[in-house]
């Protein structure tokens, strides 16, 4: 779907950019609300696509978060 020499961007990498975007924005309203520093965050996300056991296609997503500075502002218990 990319082109023959995969130098476009193909529907997947559409739909991944915008799944991070929205996750990203999501996730920032509930650290915003709880009060935690995070630092700046970023989401990563991969979309595929494939069959599914019953025959149909299914959409799959993983996302990957990254928040740089939690690990350093969790309490110490």
């Amino acid at each position: 779907m990319g082109g023959a020499n995969d130098d476009y961007t193909n529907p997947e990498m559409l739909f991944a950019s915008g799944c991070a975007a929205c996750f990203d924005n999501a996730l920032n309203l509930v650290i915003k609300k709880s009060k935690v520093n995070t630092g700046e965050t970023s989401v990563n996300a991969k979309i595929s696509i494939g069959q599914i056991e019953s025959g149909r296609f299914g959409l799959g997503a993983e996302l990957w978060l990254i928040f740089p500075t939690l690990r350093q502002n969790l309490p110490k218990t």
